[in-house]
């Protein structure tokens, strides 16, 4: 099981020549903050780190070119492979593992119950009522 409160991170890196020189941007980014449903802008976010002017050719050049993602720790381990980042992937795990907390404690303040994962028959009927409550499936 991995902890829904486990930081979610990634290391972002991303080449390119401008007028003759090689630039090299890296960032690692905390997942956990961002919050958008379409994803960061992950070329935004090099580009902010490497003090580039999101008005600029250069940033145009940076824009065009494909980011590498490595490193992930927490849940991002599972959205993360040969140098790709899967997006809808995370945020799906991320509110899966958030239900999942919210649900745990219901389970332990409520049934007395400390380890929901020993009956996974009551764990995905509580999760569904859970869910059901939001107005969401899954």
């Amino acid at each position: 099981m991995i902890d829904a409160m486990t930081q979610n991170t990634i290391r972002a890196r991303l080449e390119f020549s401008f007028k003759g020189e090689d630039i090299a941007l890296e960032s690692i980014i905390d997942l956990d903050g961002c919050d958008d449903e379409a994803g960061p802008n992950f070329h935004q976010w090099l580009a902010r780190a490497g003090n580039i002017d999101p008005y600029s050719y250069q940033y145009e050049v940076l824009e065009s070119e494909e980011i590498a993602f490595e490193q992930p720790t927490g849940l991002a381990v599972a959205c993360c492979a040969d140098g790709r980042f899967d997006w809808p992937v995370f945020v799906g795990l991320r509110q899966d593992a958030r239900d999942l907390e919210v649900v745990r404690a219901v389970a332990q303040q409520t049934l007395g119950i400390d380890d929901l994962d020993a009956d996974a028959r009551l764990k995905s009927a509580l999760l569904a009522a859970y869910r059901a409550g939001l107005g969401r499936r899954g």
